[in-house]
């Protein structure tokens, strides 16, 4: 039976939020009750209750969904004790972020960068993207040599928030490949900038190619690296040693397979900074729950046929980025 709720508790929250109080745990009565104050919409709800993870808001989900049939308002904003004025959605975002950092009851700061370059690989950044920009307390920046529009390997163009010299100083780096990844490692001004942000950077961290624009720049240098399986040889070029996994962490260091390993390479590392609850969560709230058609991921496991068609197309991309490494390390 769901339990009983006093209507008239309120939990103080502001302004939805970077700032969340410090809580030993969830409240679940003071989280559901002020829930129930600000919406009866099952959208809202839902996105609320499909991203809480911690085992001890389950009953918070049972709660709220009881409550709301109890205790049905309507969808408006609402004032909190500091007179300000928040939208539900808002505010149930501000109770998810209490209810999932209760131990850190402060303010957590990252600044995430992701490179951009013409004909880089869509995927290798929007996967990431897509899981890091939700980190809470966290801001994104896409970086380029300017902002004019990036020209991905598909139609889509991105739009850089930041050049090189107006980014933010970035705790975490990464850099996507693509077949621009040669182009990205011959220009001069996109190199020296992975060289300095790597430098300052906490995590050092790259998807598929992108692990060679690390690698050109100096900043796996004894590391161990993994990259897209058909340029996997280049990584002795840049020092390192390459190792036959989906993600590989040495250090700082996190380096992704291709294209599709960003994801796996993203819960690794929310993983290393927030724990293995917070990344599991995230892994169920994209329902990452992957079950291909067909096994052929990975050259171990595809048809003789298909991997030599396969390598024979990233040759003359292969042949490039050998050239450009040498050039850039010599």
């Amino acid at each position: 039976m769901s339990p009983q709720i006093n209507p008239n508790t309120s939990l103080n929250l502001t302004r939805a939020h970077p700032n969340p109080p410090a809580m030993s745990e969830p409240n679940v009565l003071e989280i559901t009750s002020a829930v129930t104050k600000v919406t009866e919409d099952r959208i809202l709800l839902f996105t609320f209750l499909h991203e809480v993870w911690h085992r001890k808001c389950l009953a918070l989900a049972e709660s709220c969904a009881h409550n709301l049939e109890q205790h049905p308002r309507g969808v408006r904003p609402h004032d909190d004790e500091t007179g300000l004025r928040l939208h539900p959605l808002n505010l149930i975002r501000g109770m998810l972020h209490v209810a999932v950092w209760p131990a850190r009851g402060t303010e957590i700061k990252m600044q995430i960068g992701f490179l951009l370059f013409p004909e880089v690989t869509q995927l290798d950044f929007t996967g990431p993207l897509q899981f890091l920009s939700r980190l809470p307390g966290s801001e994104t920046a896409l970086i380029a040599k300017t902002l004019d529009p990036i020209q991905t390997d598909t139609p889509m163009q991105v739009l850089p928030t930041h050049t090189f010299e107006t980014a933010p100083k970035l705790d975490l780096i990464c850099a996507p490949g693509g077949f621009g990844t040669s182009a990205a490692i011959n220009d001069a001004e996109t190199l020296d900038y992975v060289r300095k942000a790597g430098a300052e950077a906490e995590y050092v961290t790259s998807v598929c190619t992108g692990a060679l624009i690390l690698g050109a720049a100096g900043l796996l240098e004894g590391k161990n690296a993994t990259t897209h399986w058909a340029y996997t040889d280049l990584l002795e070029l840049c020092g390192a040693t390459h190792v036959d996994a989906r993600v590989v962490q040495d250090g700082n260091t996190f380096t992704g397979g291709g294209v599709t390993a960003g994801i796996d390479f993203a819960l690794t590392l929310i993983a290393a900074i927030h724990g293995d609850d917070v990344a599991q969560a995230f892994q169920l709230g994209f329902e990452y729950n992957p079950s291909p058609p067909f096994n052929s991921g990975h050259p171990s496991s595809a048809p003789p046929e298909i991997l030599n068609a396969s390598t024979d197309r990233y040759t003359a991309s292969r042949d490039g980025a050998a050239e450009a490494i040498k050039a850039a390390r010599t």
